[in-house]
């Protein structure tokens, strides 16, 4: 169809159907409309004018310059040949799809990026400001539009003009300057000190040597050192972590808490064994921010990370963080979306966190009155120097040293042992210094406090728990070690609960089960309510308060009832809460009884359990080892973990070279599993050090 050469009467007024071929869309078609007498046009679908592109499809309606109603009629009121919009066919709608096109446009390139959704779809990914943008071309021209975007790229320009000059110190042909420049920023960051202290640190450094030669060409100042710590010093830091764990085996050890900036981050770090040092190497990866505290949302970004940092999935072994139902709960957890997608990863609760929880529950059993005493007492001293200073009178009257009340953490129950013994070591100068103030500053605080404090029964409660939080505190403080205790922790549990079971329990019935599997709610072997022991210092004080009051008396009855539930419920906890340790069996092998004497003849059965252990050695080479090792002088059952395996390791034959190599690889797979997630922990506590009310606007690229 040949549409008519009079351009004034027609031209802006082509149907939308109509489509010059070879993808020339409808607007170039009107600006050669203007210039041309005559040229044909051919009419094609409207579903093969949609899929040009998003950015052209999207302005069809703009393409009709004159108002519609002209479209329908001409001037001398004759029928057009456009026809009308209700009758056009209506429009097929698209799934719009990522064109590798907008990666070579010169717009986008440098940085637009290809990634994956949740639901596997390709969409655009700003690389610049780390976030994801709609699907479309037209979506990707607002990206580059906005504030937000133009300041990213604005600072990465900056940062990338720096880089030749942050380069030159290393490439320079004066290698002590240099060396000098990397060692001042090096000294900036191990001491948290400010970069922009690298001036007047150079300044005082050429005062006080003015003839040395290096000084007068080493140039450092504020944004140097910035750009050499967190382009040089920090990615070298990185990449050296990465290529360690890229060679060993190793296990990840996450968690997430929020600093005072209300930022949600999470530290993710690596951690194996290394057999030629005989030490567990902690491998910082990476600290994430977090849009939210999904399960899905974290597993995500954990597996972007090591894709990022190009470590291979089958490296990682095992898992470990906190308990939480996020990391462990019954609903689509992280842990289980691990096992999911990777079959072969072992996902550990953090022991630390375990054992705390079961101290949380059992103390439900005591006395509400305790925590909020310890708690109230704190408070009344937190906010006030005053109260401080008055306190101390009243600790020199009956000679206690002067130290201040502390305050039990929000999120861990352990930390109420160290409240508690500060309480008790000051207890008869509370006593006093709260009867002058409830008469002083009669509130219920104060005289919910000296009530407490006058209370007889108090004191003895409070020494009951000293006693059973300080077992609990000891073995949380056992697994904070940087040492592998993975094999260790049930052997531990186990004498826990056996000393928890003998303090109301029959002694004949607590030897002859196993104290993983024992009813401690069997009140048949249960001894008398009187004998149920409760510690030195709380025995001595109910003892004292029987003969003033009687020992039949309800009171001390209920004492002992309380302390007694209190080791029957933190009993149950922890054999609850540590029942997957029957899953660590495999594990057994490491113990030097076992090794020394062969109990297990063949390591056949642990790479059924492990599959993955046929890439780190041969199971014959290594059975070949495991038997001829129980025949070395040195060694014997009596030795620690760490000393049996220790000497195994450092065995040589006259060549130097080891004499059990394969063995040795897959004990450092044994050992890299983790137990508690206090390495990560430590993270954070450094990040809390380092980003204080003066630093609170320090940016990740340089903390990491």
């Amino acid at each position: 169809m040949t549409v008519p050469s009079d351009s004034t009467s027609h031209c802006g007024r082509l149907p939308r159907h109509y489509a010059i071929i070879l993808g020339v869309n409808c607007r170039s078609m009107w600006n050669h409309s203007c210039q041309m007498d005559h040229f044909s046009w051919i009419k094609v679908e409207e579903s093969d004018v949609t899929g040009i592109g998003s950015d052209e499809s999207s302005n069809d309606d703009r393409m009709h310059d004159g108002p519609r109603g002209d479209a329908r009629s001409s001037k001398d009121g004759e029928q057009s040949a456009v026809p009308s919009r209700s009758s056009a066919k209506k429009k097929v709608k698209y799934e719009t799809k990522f064109s590798d096109g907008w990666l070579a446009n010169p717009l986008f390139s440098p940085w637009l990026q290809k990634k994956k959704d949740g639901a596997g779809k390709f969409v655009p990914f700003c690389g610049i400001c780390k976030v994801g943008i709609t699907m479309g071309k037209s979506a990707i021209m607002r990206h580059r539009a906005s504030k937000a975007h133009q300041r990213a790229s604005k600072m990465s320009e900056n940062l990338a003009k720096s880089q030749p000059a942050t380069q030159t110190p290393v490439q320079s042909s004066s290698s002590s300057a240099s060396e000098m420049e990397l060692k001042l920023c090096s000294f900036l960051v191990e001491n948290n000190l400010p970069m922009s202290l690298s001036e007047n640190l150079l300044a005082l450094l050429r005062s006080l040597f003015p003839s040395d030669e290096t000084l007068k060409h080493v140039t450092l100042d504020k944004q140097k050192a910035t750009n050499t710590i967190r382009q040089m010093l920090g990615f070298l830091y990185m990449k050296e972590g990465a290529e360690q764990l890229k060679g060993h085996k190793f296990s990840l050890v996450i968690d997430e808490p929020t600093d005072d900036s209300a930022e949600s981050r999470m530290a993710v770090i690596g951690t194996y064994f290394d057999a030629e040092s005989f030490k567990m190497n902690i491998v910082f990866i990476d600290l994430i921010d977090m849009p939210n505290g999904k399960a899905e949302t974290i597993y995500s970004a954990v597996i972007q990370c090591l894709q990022e940092k190009h470590l291979p999935m089958e490296n990682v072994i095992g898992f470990c963080a906190n308990t939480c139902s996020v990391m462990f709960g019954v609903h689509h957890p992280v842990s289980q979306l691990l096992r999911k997608h990777h079959p072969w990863i072992m996902p550990i609760k953090c022991s630390r966190h375990l054992i705390d929880q079961c101290a949380s529950r059992a103390s439900l059993k005591l006395p509400k009155s305790l925590e909020d005493l310890c708690r109230n007492i704190y408070s009344h001293f937190r906010m006030s120097s005053q109260r401080r200073d008055a306190s101390r009178e009243f600790q020199d009257f009956p000679d206690v040293d002067n130290h201040n009340i502390l305050g039990a953490g929000r999120t861990r129950w352990l930390s109420m042992k160290m409240c508690v013994d500060r309480i008790l070591e000051q207890y008869e100068a509370l006593r006093v210094y709260f009867q002058g103030v409830a008469i002083e500053d009669p509130t219920h605080t104060n005289d919910s406090i000296l009530e407490s404090l006058t209370n007889m029964f108090t004191k003895a409660y409070l020494e009951f728990m000293s006693y059973n939080l300080g077992r609990l505190a000891s073995f949380n403080k056992l697994f904070q070690s940087e040492v592998p205790l993975l094999h260790v922790l049930k052997h531990e549990v186990s004498q826990m609960l056996v000393g928890l079971l003998l303090d109301f329990m029959e002694l004949p019935h607590v030897r002859m089960c196993d104290p993983l599997n024992l009813d401690a709610s069997d009140g048949e072997h249960h001894i008398p309510l009187c004998k149920v022991y409760t510690g030195v210092k709380a025995s001595s004080t109910i003892q004292s308060v029987s003969d003033s009051i009687g020992a039949n008396h309800p009171d001390i009855t209920l004492f002992q009832d309380h302390c007694k539930q209190f080791l029957t419920e933190c009993v149950k906890e922890i054999q609850h809460r540590f029942g997957h340790l029957q899953e660590l069996h495999f594990l057994s092998c490491l113990e030097p009884a076992v090794a020394n004497n062969l109990t297990i003849p063949s390591l056949a059965p642990l790479y059924q359990k492990l599959p993955y252990l046929e890439e780190v050695a041969s199971v014959q080479d290594v059975d070949t080892e495991w038997r001829k090792h129980s025949m070395l002088p040195t060694l014997n059952g009596s030795l620690s973990v760490q000393e049996y395996w220790r000497g195994v390791f450092a065995q040589k034959d006259a060549c130097g070279n080891q004499v059990h190599p394969h063995l040795s690889k897959v004990i450092s797979v044994l050992l890299s599993f983790p137990f508690s997630n206090a390495a990560v922990e430590r993270v954070f506590s450094q990040l809390q050090l380092i980003k204080d009310d003066h630093w609170t606007n320090i940016k990740q690229e340089s903390l990491l």
